[in-house]
């Protein structure tokens, strides 16, 4: 492998190589490394870094479509909508990443007439 030449024909070192150049970003990959720091608390649904969920698009197109699908089929109405406002996130559920709400909300469901 040979280094870019700078000035005068000698090798330039990575750290000050030409942006873009290839010798630089090789030597910036080497270098990468992960950083987890402030990220405790977060929840990432499809992983990260290498072993990042390959499905993870196919995932939320499907989850897109079937809710637009319903939301064509069906009006949906809340009953209560100051009792609605008020519920939150049952937090006894967050190491299972699925958090749902902390009390019943009334909503009335009806086929959409066509």
């Amino acid at each position: 492998m040979t280094r870019q030449a700078g000035r005068c024909g000698k090798p330039t070192p990575a750290s000050t190589a030409p942006k873009g150049s290839p010798r630089r970003s090789r030597t910036t990959r080497r270098k990468a490394k992960v950083v987890t720091a402030g990220t405790q608390g977060h929840f990432f649904p499809h992983g990260g870094g290498t072993k990042i969920c390959p499905g993870r698009h196919f995932a939320k197109q499907e989850m897109m479509s079937s809710l637009a699908v319903f939301m064509n089929e069906f009006e949906v109405e809340l009953v209560d909508k100051e009792a609605a406002s008020r519920v939150g996130p049952n937090m006894g559920y967050f190491p299972t990443a699925s958090l749902p709400p902390n009390s019943k909300i009334p909503v009335r469901v009806r086929r959409r007439e066509h």
